[in-house]
């Protein structure tokens, strides 16, 4: 939609900043961070855990989770097959949603919700056609402050019709009292 063209640019410039400084953050600080991964399997539903794998450590880091490099995920997909079976998922970081072939192969819009008051939404979508999977998703804002809370994404183009609008993640952001931003939480 043109009109939303010059508020469109100003929510991404503000995402792209917060960005781009967790790009920063994670390329040139180190944190004392603990880290606690957890790995589940869920019912078809995903409300019950049938199992779950805990792990802990703490130490010196500069981010607790790292992405594919953009090339490889955007090429080869964010699901993959494993060679026991079953697939493994990757979620975009923020070197990922920066990348210029990301811009290149998906749409933006500006989107609210009433679910969401106070934020306001860079919704994304590839617009290439058949392929590798893909991610499509939004990233919130605080409508005032311009601040990066999280970002939510559903995969697309998945090697199974069961997982079609279901299977996602999110990534939630966290600015540290010297400015840098992390990735506080992150599941898929």
């Amino acid at each position: 939609r043109p009109q939303d063209a010059p508020l469109l640019a100003r929510v991404w410039e503000e995402a792209r900043t917060a960005l781009a400084v967790q790009a920063w953050s994670e390329r040139e600080g180190l944190y004392r961070l603990r880290v606690s991964t957890f790995e589940r399997d869920l019912d078809s539903e995903g409300r019950r855990v049938g199992r779950e794998d805990r792990k802990t450590k703490a130490g010196l880091t500069r981010t607790p989770f790292v992405s594919l490099p953009p090339q490889e995920l955007l090429e080869g997909g964010f699901v993959r097959p494993l060679e026991e079976g079953g697939h493994q998922y990757f979620a975009p970081d923020a070197l990922v949603l920066l990348s210029e072939r990301f811009l290149e192969t998906h749409c933006f819009r500006l989107t609210r919700s009433g679910e969401r008051p106070g934020s306001i939404g860079l919704g994304f979508e590839p617009f290439h056609g058949p392929g590798a999977s893909d991610i499509q998703g939004t990233l919130w804002l605080d409508e005032e402050t311009a601040h990066l809370q999280f970002l939510e994404f559903r995969y697309t183009r998945l090697p199974f019709p069961e997982a079609q609008g279901v299977a996602g993640g999110r990534l939630e952001f966290r600015v540290l009292p010297n400015g840098a931003w992390i990735v506080d939480r992150w599941w898929i």
